[in-house]
């Protein structure tokens, strides 16, 4: 019975059981899609740990304080070596585990409304993803890539318009070109965001 704001504790008690599989696999799809620059798993699903740290201790969830915990530090273990340039990659097996542990401690604490939230970025950027290319497709087979590197070794959007939709393209049609770095801070912010609203949802389901 997960909990959203106003609503309270939601009676799923058939159809929660056939969402399971989409509450670990959905997560782990979205953030290693979103996992292509330096820096970027840590600093953002170490942000979301925090939150599942708060909203734990807002909810008396101990399970969560304690999976939340657990992720947050090896995460920040894990950061230093990561941050631009970086000297040490996950690979999709990490990005996937890393996604994977966020989904089932969401599960397991009662946070999944929480999380999602505050997994907005990555959600929005896999829906994007996989509306403009018509479906799951592996990366050798998408032909046009989304993103192009100039001469200054910055990265432009790719104004094909049968490019993929990214949140990385999308950002940089608006900005203009910009360093993987700049990228980078581009996407934590919008997770500061993200996840200001998942504290923000978090409060509501205690004085609501």
């Amino acid at each position: 019975r997960p909990r959203v704001p106003i609503l309270g504790q939601l009676r799923l008690t058939i159809v929660y059981w056939f969402l399971l599989p989409l509450a670990i696999a959905g997560p782990a799809n979205a953030v290693n899609m979103l996992e292509a620059f330096n820096g970027v798993l840590p600093m953002t699903c170490g942000t979301i740990s925090g939150v599942i740290m708060i909203s734990s201790a807002l909810l008396d969830s101990s399970l969560g304080l304690i999976f939340g915990s657990s992720l947050l530090g090896a995460l920040l273990g894990y950061y230093p070596y990561n941050k631009y340039p970086s000297k040490v990659f996950s690979g999709n097996n990490g990005s996937l585990l890393v996604g994977a542990a966020l989904g089932g401690i969401a599960v397991l604490a009662r946070l999944e409304f929480v999380v999602m939230i505050a997994l907005l970025p990555h959600i929005i950027n896999a829906l994007c993803v996989v509306a403009s290319i018509k479906g799951f497709k592996e990366k050798s087979k998408i032909k046009i890539p989304p993103v192009i590197m100039t001469s200054d070794y910055k990265l432009r959007a790719n104004e094909d318009s049968k490019a993929p939709v990214t949140l990385t393209r999308a950002i940089l049609l608006i900005t203009g070109p910009l360093s993987e770095k700049e990228i980078v801070n581009v996407f934590f912010y919008l997770e500061m965001v993200a996840s200001f609203l998942a504290l923000v949802s978090s409060i509501m389901m205690v004085i609501m």
